[in-house]
C-alpha cells in the first residue's frame, strides 16, 4: 500500500493552466489545430475535427502526415522551415482530403509560426 501511494505521490499531474489552455482550444469557434516540434498533434479544436471530418478519430500523438498522407512536399518544406523560426504566409489555397471516395476542399490562409 505504501509503495502504491509513494507512486501516486510522483505522478504529476497535469497543471490546470494546460488543461485550461486545452479546452480553451478545444472549443475555441475556429479551426485550430497545435503541434509538438515532430508535427504530433497536441491539441485540436472540435471545429478543426468537424473541418476535416475527423470525427471518432484519436489524433492528439499522431503525427500531421500521418493523418494528412497526401500533404506536398512543398508544405513539408513550410513546416520545417517555420519550425526553424521562419514566418510564413500564405494567401488562400485549395488543399484536399479524400474521404470515402470523395475529395473534399478546404482553404488555407494565415501565416504559420511555431515558437521554439
Amino acid at each position: 500500500m505504501l509503495l502504491c501511494k509513494l507512486r501516486m505521490k510522483r505522478k504529476s499531474p497535469v497543471p490546470a493552466s494546460e488543461r485550461m489552455f486545452k479546452l480553451f482550444v478545444e472549443f475555441a469557434p475556429a479551426a485550430i489545430a497545435m503541434f509538438d516540434r515532430e508535427m504530433r498533434y497536441i491539441a485540436v479544436s472540435q471545429r478543426f475535427i468537424s473541418d476535416y471530418q475527423l470525427i471518432n478519430k484519436d489524433i492528439i500523438g499522431h503525427s500531421h502526415y500521418e493523418i494528412f498522407p497526401e500533404i506536398s512536399e512543398k508544405w513539408k518544406a513550410i513546416h520545417r522551415s517555420c519550425m526553424a523560426g521562419a514566418t510564413e504566409k500564405a494567401e488562400k489555397e485549395s488543399i484536399g482530403k479524400s474521404t470515402h471516395g470523395l475529395k473534399n476542399q478546404a482553404k488555407l490562409a494565415g501565416s504559420f509560426c511555431f515558437q521554439k
